[in-house]
C-alpha cells in the first residue's frame, strides 16, 4: 500500500504560486447503455463521491440532476476541509455525509481498495462501480458526459431524456471553449483581485446559471465559502494554503437569487402577452405602453402593474396561473 506521506501528498500537486496544478485524471473507464465496456448502466449501481467545494465534483452533481438521475445514481460529499491527506467524510459538518457505501472516513481510502500501490491523487469526484468495488471514472469532464448519454433509459422524464448537453453539432465548439476556460479562466485563478459581482457580464450569466433548475439547488455555498476562507488562514505554500480571500469574506448576498436583468424582462413580457389577451376575460387593463416600458425595466410601470393584478387576483379565471406565474416574476425583477 502506498504509504501516508502526510502533507507532501497534497503540497506536490501545487506549484510555486500556490495554484493548483490539476494533473490527468487515473481512472478512464466508460460507462455504456449496452454494457460493451464491462460498465453497463443500471439504476442503483453507481456512486458518486463529491465535494461541495470543488467545481469539477458539482457539475457532475448538476448533470445528474439535470439530467432527472436523482433515484438513479447515488453520492455522497466530503467534509469541505480537505487536509493533509485529503478529502475526508465528516457528517457532523453541515451539508457532509458519511460513506453509505465503504463506511470509509477518507477518500483516498476509496482509491486504496481499488489499487493498494496508488501513488497518485486523491480527487474528487469519483465514480464508484457497487456492484464490482471498483472506480470506474474520476474525470468529472468523462463522468458528465456519461451521465448526459449512457442513462436515458433510467431518466425521470421524457424532458430530461431528450435533453443533450453535448449535441453533437456544437462538440467541436465546446472543445475549443474548454481548451480556453479551463487553463486561462479556471484553474488556479485566485479569489481577491475583485468580486465576480464587479464583472458584469460573468456576473449575469452566473445569476441566470444558478437560478436554472439543477445548479442553485446543488450549490452549497457554505461549503464553498469555508473552503477557501478556512484554506487561506493555513501557512504552507499549496493552493488550499495560499488562497487570500479577503475580498471574498467581505461580499454580501447580493441578488444571486435574481435572475439575470433581460432574462426576467424577456420571461416576463412573455407572459404579459400572455394576459393581454384574456384581458377582458380578467379584468385587468394591460396596455401596449406597459409592455414597452416592462421591457425597458420601467419599475414604476411593474409596480403599477402588480397593483392592477393584485386587484383581481381573487377573480375566477382560465388565467389565473398565468397571472400568478407573472406576478411573481415581476416581483423579482423589481427586487433586483
Amino acid at each position: 500500500m502506498a504509504s501516508d506521506t502526510g502533507k507532501s501528498d497534497i503540497l506536490k500537486w501545487a506549484n510555486e504560486k500556490g495554484e493548483f496544478i490539476r494533473k490527468p485524471s487515473s481512472f478512464r473507464n466508460w460507462i455504456t447503455a449496452d454494457g460493451s465496456s464491462g460498465f453497463k448502466a443500471e439504476a442503483g449501481r453507481y456512486h458518486l463521491y463529491v465535494s461541495l467545494a470543488c467545481p469539477w465534483a458539482h457539475r457532475t452533481l448538476i448533470v445528474r440532476q439535470l439530467k432527472g438521475l436523482e433515484d438513479v445514481i447515488t453520492f455522497n460529499v466530503v467534509d469541505y476541509h480537505m487536509g493533509p491527506n485529503g478529502w475526508r467524510f465528516n457528517p457532523e459538518v453541515e451539508g457532509a455525509t458519511p460513506d453509505t457505501v465503504n463506511s470509509f472516513s477518507m477518500i483516498r481510502e476509496v482509491y486504496f481498495k481499488v489499487d493498494p500501490d496508488y501513488t497518485g491523487r486523491f480527487t474528487v469526484p469519483v465514480l464508484y462501480d457497487k456492484v464490482n468495488g471498483t472506480i470506474v471514472n474520476n474525470e468529472s469532464s468523462e463522468i458528465i458526459r456519461m451521465l448526459n448519454t449512457e442513462f436515458n433509459e433510467f431518466c425521470a422524464t421524457p424532458e430530461a431524456k431528450a435533453l443533450d448537453l453535448y449535441p453533437t453539432d456544437l462538440r467541436d465548439t465546446i472543445n475549443k471553449l474548454n481548451e480556453w476556460i479551463y487553463p486561462y479562466k479556471k484553474l488556479g485563478r485566485k479569489c481577491n483581485k475583485k468580486r465576480i459581482v464587479d464583472y458584469p457580464n460573468i456576473w449575469g450569466y452566473l445569476r441566470d446559471l444558478y437560478n436554472t433548475p439543477g445548479f442553485g439547488s446543488t450549490t452549497n455555498r457554505y461549503h464553498i465559502e469555508h473552503h477557501y476562507q478556512l484554506h487561506k488562514r493555513k501557512k504552507s505554500g499549496n493552493h488550499e494554503t495560499k488562497n487570500q480571500v479577503s475580498a471574498l469574506e467581505s461580499v454580501a448576498y447580493v441578488h444571486i437569487n435574481v435572475r439575470h436583468m433581460q432574462q426576467a424582462i424577456s420571461e416576463a413580457e412573455e407572459n404579459l402577452l400572455l394576459v393581454d389577451e384574456s384581458a377582458g376575460a380578467i379584468g385587468c387593463s394591460v396596455t401596449d405602453n406597459m409592455v414597452e416600458e416592462l421591457t425597458r425595466g420601467d419599475k414604476g410601470t411593474i409596480d403599477k402593474l402588480i397593483i392592477e393584478l393584485n386587484l383581481v387576483e381573487d377573480e375566477p379565471s382560465s388565467t389565473f396561473n398565468d397571472l400568478s406565474t407573472l406576478m411573481s416574476k415581476l416581483r423579482i425583477i423589481m427586487s433586483a
